[in-house]
């Protein structure tokens, strides 16, 4: 049987937590060129529908979250349920949320880090350019997010959500509110 990539490389000496930073750093390094390309390309408002589409809101997103579904030993199937499995999901970014609320009408979840902001060394060429990226990435893509799990178990005609704070535009942590909807 083949070796996985990470043993392979503790093998040859490598430090986990080395691989995971790098990992990371890679990744939202990626991700902030495709907005990059995109916003050059095309203008932010077209750049910013096209992100959107292709990060958080994609199918593929979506599939990752259904992966997570099949592997819990519960089933997402109310408001609470859904704060306990998007949770979960998100700290395979690794952004660790914790829940500070959940009642049957409401889940509040915070995170106190989160590895993008914390990439801030990338070569930014105009002052505005980080956040205009941190909002499309990191609160825009947040709700696309979130929405793209309600789509995925089956309650999105349910709930909803919005983003109260993000640390990668000025807050002291993530906030994010899962809500059922108000009927109309």
């Amino acid at each position: 049987m083949a070796k996985d990539i990470v043993t392979e490389l503790v093998e040859k000496g490598k430090e986990p937590t080395d691989l995971l930073v790098s990992y990371i750093g890679s990744f939202f390094r990626y991700i902030y060129w495709g907005w990059r390309v995109l916003e050059e390309v095309y203008g932010y408002d077209k750049a910013h529908e096209l992100y959107r589409k292709f990060t958080w809101g994609s199918p593929e997103c979506g599939e990752s979250f259904r992966q997570l579904l099949k592997q819990l030993d519960y089933e997402v199937k109310d408001i609470t349920t859904m704060g306990d499995a998007s949770a979960a999901h998100y700290t395979g970014f690794p952004i660790p949320l914790d829940i500070v609320e959940s009642t049957e009408e409401r889940v509040v979840q915070e995170a106190s880090f989160c590895p993008n902001p914390a990439f801030g060394w990338r070569p930014w060429d105009r002052g505005l350019d980080q956040f205009v990226y941190h909002h499309v990435d990191g609160w825009c893509g947040t709700v696309d997010l979130y929405k793209n799990y309600f789509k995925v178990a089956g309650l999105d005609k349910e709930l909803d959500f919005h983003v109260e704070g993000a640390l990668c535009t000025g807050f002291p942590r993530c906030r994010f509110v899962i809500e059922k909807k108000k009927s109309s």
